[in-house]
């Protein structure tokens, strides 16, 4: 999350400051090699017609 270690402790001070606050990572892997995968095959049809509701 931090380039180098003075970037975080200036983030983790940040977050100390700001108890009303969140200070998370969200690690989104939308270019990971299984995700877009999987996208192929829903987008194939793999998972059968998911446009319709139950």
């Amino acid at each position: 999350m931090a380039m180098n270690a003075d970037q975080a402790r200036e983030m983790a001070e940040l977050a100390a400051s700001r108890p009303d606050q969140l200070a998370i990572i969200d690690h989104e892997l939308r270019f990971n090699p299984t995700w877009r995968r999987m996208k192929e095959l829903v987008d194939g049809g793999f998972l059968g017609d998911t446009t319709t509701s139950m």
